[in-house]
């Protein structure tokens, strides 16, 4: 068997196995086209007559990765770099070798450490960055922002195990033919997956899935989505009307079933809303209220500041410290028998482990930098953004 066909064979089990513990990437490598090639030291994605193309140097993957893991880990690396659009947006960053580094960084923290090779990148890496102890997954922008310049470059050029191979493949990448082929691949690895295989990704890459497919979260009109969810009930009265005659007697006044309609609306006051979008989403709560739903307000930050009822007139929101959601549903919790729902108005950035035992609506801001659904949603609550399109 000749080294090139080893090679094919070699790559071709590692997707298989890849399907086992990552059938996302797996998914992902299956939909591109692959080509083993000197022309780069070791492997890198590009785009090929018009397809996201898996570039491998043969010499590299047989002779420098002796693990399965480190070959599974070269592998989920290239993919990521899809996923999260570097091949589109490194023509918008001067500094290529920079902009390389910190997309490594980037995608290798979605990457397990035991299945890095030798000599590749990583947040732990000593003295790249200016804040070593964040070793949570970040944006590439973060990355560039704040790399070390003098090990950015260092890094650059001696980091022989995966980086180097973007900044010359992707130079001749031409963005917006990227971007469809890339978007494209990712929504028929989506649906291969399936919304049970989704909800089982990381979040960081969950929501970058998300992100580069609108399919995956579509967009909808969250002002009828708030008027739909504070309009169902679970009590109801009758009441006499004039506008109906009565079954029984065939005269006025008549019945009518009315439902008791309870919304608890939490803010989050930790000082990231913006003051447009809260003024939009006080607008809906007034014609919300103006229904005759009874609506009271919760003043929620890292605790619950304060809580009233809704009377027409906007509230001066109290708080101003960290973000924290649990308080504020364990609130709505301790009265659960008496709402009917809460929606809870925030930009998504903060910690949650208590479940809601009742209805809850995410309602998030149009300043947040997250994309897809956030942590802080649990399975089965509905997350809507607030498209400035949709109001």
């Amino acid at each position: 068997m000749d080294r090139s066909t080893e090679a094919q064979a070699s790559i071709g089990r590692a997707i298989s196995a890849l399907l086992l513990n990552h059938p996302f990437h797996a998914h992902v490598l299956m939909g591109m086209k692959r080509q083993l090639t000197s022309d780069v030291e070791t492997a890198a994605v590009s785009m090929r007559e018009g397809r996201i193309c898996l570039l491998v140097n043969p010499t590299f993957w047989l002779d420098r990765l002796t693990s399965d893991r480190h070959r599974q880990g070269v592998l989920q690396h290239e993919v990521l770099h899809v996923v999260l659009g570097h091949l589109v947006r490194h023509h918008a960053f001067s500094d290529k070798q920079r902009f390389n580094v910190a997309a490594d960084l980037a995608v290798n923290c979605l990457v397990g450490l035991e299945e890095l090779p030798a000599g590749a990148l990583h947040v732990a890496t000593p003295g790249l960055l200016d804040e070593p102890d964040q070793l949570t997954f970040q944006t590439v922008d973060w990355y560039f922002e704040r790399l070390l310049q003098p090990a950015a470059e260092s890094a650059a050029e001696s980091a022989a195990s995966m980086s180097g191979a973007g900044c010359e493949v992707w130079a001749d990448v031409d963005p917006a033919l990227a971007a469809s082929a890339a978007g494209e691949l990712v929504s028929r690895s989506a649906r291969a997956l399936g919304s049970s295989g989704l909800a089982r990704l990381p979040h960081a890459l969950r929501g970058a899935v998300e992100a580069a497919d609108p399919s995956v979260e579509a967009p909808v009109d969250w002002r009828r989505v708030l008027h739909v969810f504070s309009g169902r009930s679970r009590r109801t009265r009758l009441a006499t009307t004039l506008k109906r005659a009565s079954k029984r007697y065939g005269r006025v006044p008549g019945v009518r079933v009315r439902s008791l309609s309870h919304v608890a609306v939490a803010i989050d006051t930790s000082g990231s809303i913006d003051e447009d979008q809260l003024a939009r989403f006080m607008r809906e709560v007034d014609r919300i209220w103006r229904t005759g739903t009874t609506v009271t307000v919760i003043h929620a930050d890292e605790l619950v500041r304060h809580t009233e009822p809704y009377r027409g007139v906007v509230p001066e929101l109290q708080g101003g410290c960290g973000t924290d959601f649990d308080p504020a549903i364990e609130w709505v919790n301790a009265r659960r028998h008496l709402v009917d729902g809460l929606v809870y108005f925030t930009d998504a950035d903060g910690p949650r482990t208590v479940p809601c035992r009742c209805r809850l609506l995410w309602l998030v801001s149009q300043g947040s930098e997250r994309h897809g659904r956030p942590r802080c949603a649990l399975s089965g609550e509905r997350v809507v953004r607030m498209d400035p399109l949709s109001g």
